[in-house]
């Protein structure tokens, strides 16, 4: 080829892309046009008869029209590409794309360094040269795009991807650089989340990293996405790696955590299923799933998101929490990692990545001559990083689901810019999943305008939980039992949980037995008493914590009074045990149900309930020990140059009464939020470190400069 500056570049993998000279974008905006010159492209020199092709790419229309929208279609080629003469040869009955044309093809420029790594006879040279063949591959070809001769292809076009990158592991390892190869085996699992190989493997080069808590978590991963895509248990060979990982004996069984079914929902499924398909189809949707904790949102919302990522939809997942403040935009950067590689964002515009660098700070070093982003002070700076935020979003090419859990708790700027991006591109195909706990909204809360704005749009459907009824609750109890209910254990169950299910499979999961010699409810309840949480469910979640073995007990202490998400980093650093005895933990509470993996290397509990009961069971002595734990921690990773969570670190410092401590991780809280323009959480900030400074009549220059910087946010608010 002969690749001049005036070459027609065509970009097939990742997305479809077509570039002349070195700036003319062109657009082809019609998938049929795209997948014609693609198919054209790959058959270069190939003469294709007029009437395969039509019969390719309109199979199901009759000939005539086949035909004629294959005129027509050319037609669009001929107009839209500069010089098409020197591409194309179009006749009455065939069409060939010129193989000696001025034009450059991601896919052959993969295909050559692969071939010339294969060919390369010492490891350093080929070692170089699958490096270079991988930083080729931008990711599938034709993403969004589902005719039988591109599944083909992509299929081809990745074996060889995936052996490139096997071969590229084997060298790191040889070579015993562990770290290197572990992060190379974790793209392996980005193209096959369900090959259990790949997992046993990433495990063991972690694990020869030093990173054990990583090999852990990639095994509850593992674990994980088998029962949620295919319903199985790891295989043996994987359970082995694991009882190696943590030395186990050959003798343990249930390695796998149970998953109960959904009981009693069936309408309510429906309804989200309708609004998967108005949002794949239609226009951009939110799905609101309402109730009381413990009704069993977050569980419906699951039973959709699995059912997603089995067609192959794209489900990145998002948390939000009560405790320890809320980062702005938070969601948002979790959406964003799970959900779009680094590649994919590095190939957004840098006026857009430079933006999307104030949320996911990390990508800006993956680009060489990308400068930080200065401080945002005009109220427009917020729309550009808003419009930077969608393209990235929207950087996946087909629909998705964005799940977003406990909305009641999340930023407002967050909310904000979900608004926005739900009205961005009427084009653009995906569905926001969210769930809200109604008593916690009150009038003025801001999850209130988000879904009026909807409303007048269209954009919005609501799905509201009840109790279960008896005859749910009894088989539900079942299900968390392992057995049927007799009519008279059944009716008491219901009697005390009142069709709860949290209340319902927390009772089962304690290890209750129903009997009538040890009655689960006893004579003397009174449901009329209850305030958050009924008194022997109390009881019952204290009783199953209690039941954990005393190192797991003390770490479930610890992760409960961090108050929201918490990293293995984390745990070890505010802890005195060994990482040997942390990881066992880590596992015995993964394996009890009480944690979940949550985020890219997070955990949190399964249920609110659990952690809360977890944290007012502590004494008033021993929680303030647990804070203190925990700021030497956050601040000896924030000396370290690591990005942490400073209003939650102000949390900390007033928990244990350090108040003028807890003021300056305030401001700084504050100053981080103006910095992305989040200026209500920068205020929020603001305002508990005013307050603070009047409880303890502070010196009037420090009062004086919160209220100047105060008044300087809401400026700009």
């Amino acid at each position: 080829m002969d690749k001049t500056k005036q070459a027609l570049h065509i970009i097939l993998m990742g997305q479809f892309r077509l570039r002349y000279g070195e700036t003319a974008e062109i657009t082809f905006d019609t998938p049929s046009h795209q997948s014609l010159l693609a198919y054209l492209v790959l058959h270069a020199g190939q003469t294709q008869k007029r009437q395969h092709l039509a019969f390719i790419f309109w199979p199901t229309s009759t000939e005539g029209q086949a035909r004629t929208n294959l005129r027509k279609a050319l037609y669009h080629l001929r107009h839209t590409l500069p010089h098409a003469a020197e591409f194309l040869q179009i006749n009455r009955h065939t069409v060939t794309w010129c193989a000696e044309a001025p034009y450059t093809l991601d896919i052959a420029d993969f295909q050559t360094a692969f071939s010339q790594a294969q060919r390369s006879t010492s490891p350093a040279d080929r070692r170089r040269e699958l490096a270079l063949a991988l930083d080729k591959y931008h990711g599938e070809l034709l993403p969004g795009h589902y005719d039988a001769w591109v599944l083909a292809q992509r299929e081809l076009l990745q074996q060889k991807y995936v052996s490139c990158l096997t071969q590229y592991i084997q060298l790191l390892e040889e070579a015993r650089e562990y770290a290197a190869a572990a992060a190379a085996a974790q793209q392996l699992l980005q193209i096959d989340p369900l090959h259990e190989a790949a997992y046993r493997r990433f495990m063991r080069l972690q694990a020869l990293s030093g990173n054990r808590a990583g090999a852990l978590r990639t095994y509850h991963t593992c674990d994980t996405i088998l029962q949620r895509e295919l319903g199985v248990a790891p295989s043996t060979a994987t359970q082995n790696a694991y009882r190696q990982l943590l030395a186990l004996k050959s003798n343990v069984v249930n390695l796998t955590p149970a998953r109960l079914p959904l009981v009693g929902r069936e309408a309510e499924l429906s309804t989200l299923h309708a609004a998967w398909r108005q949002g794949s189809r239609r226009q951009p949707q939110l799905a609101l799933i309402r109730g009381e904790a413990g009704i069993g949102k977050t569980r419906l919302a699951e039973e959709l998101l699995d059912w997603a990522a089995r067609q192959g939809v794209p489900t990145p997942r998002a948390n939000c929490y009560a405790a320890g403040g809320s980062l702005p935009y938070a969601p948002i950067a979790d959406w964003l990692r799970a959900a779009v590689s680094t590649r994919r964002l590095n190939e957004l515009e840098d006026r857009w990545l430079r933006e999307v660098s104030r949320v996911v700070p990390e990508i800006i070093g993956e680009r060489a001559n990308l400068s930080p982003p200065g401080p945002i002070t005009e109220s427009w700076q917020r729309q550009h990083l808003f419009t930077a935020l969608a393209h990235a979003m929207l950087q996946q090419s087909q629909p998705f689901i964005l799940f977003i859990d406990d909305l009641q708790w999340c930023d407002i700027d967050t909310l904000e810019w979900l608004c926005f991006l739900l009205h961005f591109d009427a084009r653009s195909r995906f569905l926001v999943l969210g769930t809200v706990r109604t008593e916690e909204i009150s009038g003025g809360h801001p999850l209130i305008t988000l879904c009026q704005d909807l409303q007048h749009s269209g954009r919005i459907i609501e799905v509201d939980l009840g109790r279960l009824n008896a005859s749910a609750t009894a088989v539900l109890g079942g299900h968390a039992t392992g057995r049927p209910l007799d009519p008279a254990h059944a009716a008491q169950l219901f009697a005390e949980t009142e069709g709860v299910p949290l209340f319902i499979v927390e009772m089962a999961r304690a290890g209750f037995q129903f009997t009538e010699e040890n009655d689960l409810f006893g004579p003397h309840h009174n449901p009329s008493t209850e305030i958050e949480l009924p008194p022997k469910v109390h009881a019952v979640i204290e009783g199953r914590l209690a039941n954990l073995s005393p190192t797991a007990r003390e770490l479930t202490a610890l992760a409960a009074t961090i108050g929201r998400t918490f990293t293995f980093e984390l745990l070890a650093a505010a802890s005195a045990e060994p990482e040997t005895t942390l990881v066992r933990a880590v596992d015995e509470l993964w394996q009890q149900r009480i944690v979940q993996e949550q985020g890219i290397e997070g955990y949190d509990f399964t249920h609110d309930k659990l952690r809360q009961v977890a944290y007012v069971s502590l004494s008033p002595a021993r929680r303030r020990l647990l804070h203190g734990h925990i700021i030497k921690a956050l601040e000896a990773q924030r000396a370290a140059g690591q990005e942490i969570d400073e209003s939650q670190l102000g949390d900390h410092y007033v928990a244990i009464g350090q108040v003028q401590a807890a003021i300056a991780s305030y401001r700084r809280a504050a100053k981080a939020a103006a910095h992305i323009y989040a200026h209500q959480e920068a205020l929020a900030n603001l305002n508990a470190a005013v307050m603070l400074a009047e409880r303890i009549d502070a010196d009037g220059s420090l009062l004086s400069s919160l209220h100047h910087e105060q008044e300087a946010v809401r400026a700009m608010i």
